[in-house]
């Protein structure tokens, strides 16, 4: 009798230290999620700030253009000289040069607003679906967590109901 209540207490306790790795390698891959999930927020925010850049540049453009259009040479002189001043701040904060370093860029090929406007969507695309994936895998690594408290909840009701029997056999006997 008691090498049986022995045996399942054994293996009570294997169940348990099974829940115990199961439990230490879900948080282990819950810290890698958060990592990557802030990863690609970073990601996401970075190209939010580049897409107001652009969007302030384009309405920029736009003014100089209306400008031109209505010969006001020296609102179009204004324009642009804001137009040059946000262009180069911009490169420089990307590229993380200082203001002026633009000498370095010469000679490459530049990619026209278009293609960076298509770049942007693409990033943004792939920044979401990634970040859907990740909600999943969340919810999966949720669902395992919940099932690893549940059976250890079991193994602890078991434990308590076989130490139970344990001592009232063992005030039973004389």
């Amino acid at each position: 009798m008691t090498r049986r209540i022995t045996s399942e207490m054994v293996e009570i306790r294997e169940g348990q230290k099974r829940i115990e790795e199961g439990q230490k390698e879900v948080r282990g891959k819950l810290k890698e999620i958060r990592k990557e999930s802030k990863k690609l927020k970073d990601e996401a925010e970075l190209i939010t700030k580049q897409s107001a850049a652009n969007q302030l540049r384009l309405d920029l453009m736009f003014q100089i253009v209306k400008a031109r259009a209505e010969n006001d040479s020296a609102k179009d002189a204004r324009l642009t000289q804001t137009l040059r001043y946000y262009s180069m701040d911009n490169h420089a904060k990307r590229d993380g040069h200082l203001l002026g370093s633009s000498q370095q860029q010469k000679g490459k090929k530049r990619k026209s607003d278009g293609e960076l406007a298509n770049d942007l969507k693409k990033m943004k695309e792939g920044l979401k679906r990634d970040l859907k994936n990740l909600d999943k895998e969340i919810a999966q690594l949720s669902n395992i967590v919940e099932n690893q408290e549940n059976l250890m909840d079991d193994l602890l009701l078991q434990l308590v109901a076989h130490l139970s029997f344990l001592v009232q056999s063992f005030y039973s006997f004389p």
